[in-house]
């Protein structure tokens, strides 16, 4: 009996393969209109033909990329979904090891993590072992009881603009400051948010996500009002004073959920 997660895995490398023979269908039928003396006959090795860049933008309402549940859509309907509107993805790293698993030797979930990229556009799935509460050693060839769903999805400046995102038609664009993406945006969650909530712990909310994460990574998140998660790379010091010298002091270099490991 086949297990859900190979069931999808050969459903969603079959529809991959299907969109790409669909696009090698397009660019004979292109050549053939172009080149009506060549039907029938066979193609030099070296004919290229141009691919126009695909016109896709992806709605980000609430957080959530082109209308996906904001957590656990099916690695299959995530893809799917993206496939349809913008085509096969260009880089799809298989199942592996996440870097905060600690890889192999680490015992815990088994190849948990898989990314597919689209241009600029990431989505990260994730997928549990058949024994949630009992980590198993590393295998070869682990098994789940699940195929995997949406962890996280990001928007970083690959040089790629055949994916675009609603918001960027509203100003939004890498390099832009900070100061300005909260003005456009709003903030509805501060970076410290997470060490607010731990008063008995943390005396300054501030200074602890200084010393733990902005300090550490140089990178500034907050939450706009749209539910999208905004990240600026620090210019000026990585210590600043408070949040709106922060903002001040940093320019937009992703959207979306980070991963701080890989």
């Amino acid at each position: 009996q086949l297990k859900r997660d190979t069931f999808a895995t050969v459903y969603l490398d079959g529809a991959l393969a299907a969109y790409r023979a669909w696009g090698a269908c397009r660019k004979v039928a292109a050549l053939s209109a172009a080149h009506p003396d060549r039907v029938g006959t066979t193609l030099a090795p070296t004919t290229t033909l141009p691919t126009a860049a695909a016109d896709c933008v992806l709605e980000t309402t609430g957080g959530t990329i082109a209308g996906l549940p904001r957590e656990g859509a099916d690695i299959v309907l995530a893809v799917t979904t993206i496939v349809d509107r913008c085509g096969p993805p260009d880089v799809d790293t298989g199942w592996g090891w996440s870097c905060s698993m600690g890889g192999p030797d680490w015992e815990g979930p088994q190849e948990p993590e898989r990314s597919l990229t689209w241009g600029n556009l990431t989505l990260v799935f994730w997928r549990q072992p058949d024994s949630t509460w009992e980590p198993k050693a590393y295998s070869e060839e682990p098994t789940y009881f699940d195929a995997g769903h949406l962890a996280r999805w990001s928007f970083r400046d690959f040089g790629d603009d055949r994916v675009m995102l609603d918001i960027q038609e509203a100003g939004i664009s890498f390099g832009s400051p900070m100061t300005e993406v909260a003005e456009l945006m709003g903030v509805s969650r501060r970076p410290d948010a997470f060490y607010e909530g731990q008063p008995d712990v943390y005396d300054d909310p501030w200074e602890a996500y200084v010393e733990y994460d902005l300090g550490v990574f140089g990178l500034l998140s907050f939450g706009g009002e749209d539910g999208v998660t905004y990240v600026g790379s620090i210019t000026g010091s990585w210590a600043p004073a408070d949040f709106e010298e922060a903002l001040d002091n940093s320019e937009l270099f992703l959207i979306g959920q980070p991963s701080y490991c890989d």
